[in-house]
Formats: C-alpha cells, structure tokens, sequence
C-alpha cells in the first residue's frame, strides 16, 4: 500500500490483468482479515479467507522452482515462510481466536 507503483511493476512481471483492482482487493483481504484476526471477530471465517488469498499468493509470485542461484534460495525462503503462515491461519480456522482474543467473555467459577 505504500509503494503502489512499485506494486504494479513486480505484479506487471507476472502479467496480471486488472492490477489496480487486485491491489485494492488485496489491501482489503489483508487489512480486513487482520483487523478481524486482532480483534477475534468473525476470526474463523477470516483466517480461512486469508489462508486461501495466502496460498494463491504464494503460488503465483513465490515460484521458486523457475528460478537458480540466490533468487531461487530466496523465493523458496519466502515460499515456506508462507506455508507456516498458512499453518497458524489453519489453526485459527479450526480452532477459533482463543480466549486472549477481544470480545471473549472471562469465564469466572
């Protein structure tokens, strides 16, 4: 959001259509679904969405496979970073924001 040309470049190298649709889309799945996840509204149903838009990411610009040398070793090192961000999204689907999550009633005895 901060470099939104520098945005449309890499995404040019990956020859998208509609590049400025995409990035307002993504601006809004990543600011929404954290918001949601920092809060724990609706927190389930967010981290599934983000763990789908997650992976499509990755897929598409983290394909370390066509790449050698370094940049391969790069792409790879982000490709699994994502992959145990896709994990803890997973997690939080199935198993909810937790009791540490706002709006959580403290259970007393």
């Amino acid at each position: 959001m901060f470099d939104w040309q520098g945005n449309v470049q890499y995404m040019n190298t990956r020859h998208l259509r509609m590049i400025p649709v995409l990035l307002v889309l993504a601006a809004i799945v990543e600011l929404g679904g954290s918001l949601c996840l920092i809060t724990g509204f609706q927190a389930r149903v967010a981290a599934l969405i983000l763990s789908f838009y997650l992976a499509a990411v990755t897929l598409l610009f983290h394909n370390y496979w066509a790449f050698t040398g370094m940049l391969a070793a790069t792409q790879e090192t982000h490709f699994r970073k994502n992959l145990a961000i896709i994990g803890g999204l997973l997690i939080i689907a199935s198993q909810g924001a937790g009791k540490w999550a706002f709006g959580q009633k403290s259970e007393q005895s």
